[in-house]
């Protein structure tokens, strides 16, 4: 989907309005440019950061029960 979204799309629209008009080509080259800076980026950046995160997670401690009385100190 995201091939699609990020790719195929935009292509399609830069061969029509390239067909169409060359100044048209050039506003959209810049707009769809900048769409995939802003929007498509951080998406993939934070896909890849909450991967890293399900991979790399530590694992919390199980905690005490809390009618476990506490160990005497060695003396």
């Amino acid at each position: 989907m995201l091939v699609l979204v990020g790719a195929v799309l935009p292509g399609l629209i830069l061969i029509i309005a390239g067909v169409l008009s060359q100044a048209l080509l050039t506003i959209l080259s810049v707009a769809l440019r900048m769409m995939l800076i802003f929007i498509l980026a951080p998406t993939m950046v934070a896909s890849v950061y909450l991967s890293y995160r399900d991979v790399f997670a530590a694992v919390a401690p199980e905690p005490a029960p809390p009618d476990a009385a506490p160990a005497p100190p060695d003396e």
